[in-house]
């Protein structure tokens, strides 16, 4: 593992009792490597820390679609429509997570089709 590689964490929580509100969100954790502590090798994932997490609105991802790039990651969407229903959105769309090098993430949307 190198400095600067890391995990995306993707989750979303709903609303209590059946509730139709649903948000969804990102999460990063950086690699840090190996800094002196013997403890660190043998337990690797504490070498993981959350450095950003942001939510994603308006999209329905399609999760198993995502590609991994070199700066973050593409994940395909459904996006709304203007006659579209709230269950069923028509259009097709796609966000770019980008993540700097201290771990921050940057939303792009890619426009729709």
């Amino acid at each position: 593992r190198e400095r600067g590689s890391g995990a995306f964490v993707f989750f979303s929580l709903e609303g209590r009792g059946g509730s139709n509100a649903s948000m969804i969100y990102a999460a990063y954790f950086q690699y840090d490597p190996f800094d002196g502590d013997p403890e660190d090798l043998k337990r690797p994932w504490k070498n993981y820390r959350l450095t950003d997490f942001i939510q994603i609105v308006d999209h329905a991802p399609e999760w198993r679609r995502a590609q991994v790039t070199a700066d973050g990651v593409v994940i395909p969407t459904k996006t709304w429509r203007e006659n579209d229903p709230h269950c069923c959105p028509t259009g097709e769309g796609a966000i770019r997570i980008d993540i700097d090098p201290y771990g921050r993430m940057t939303v792009v949307n890619i426009p729709r089709r």
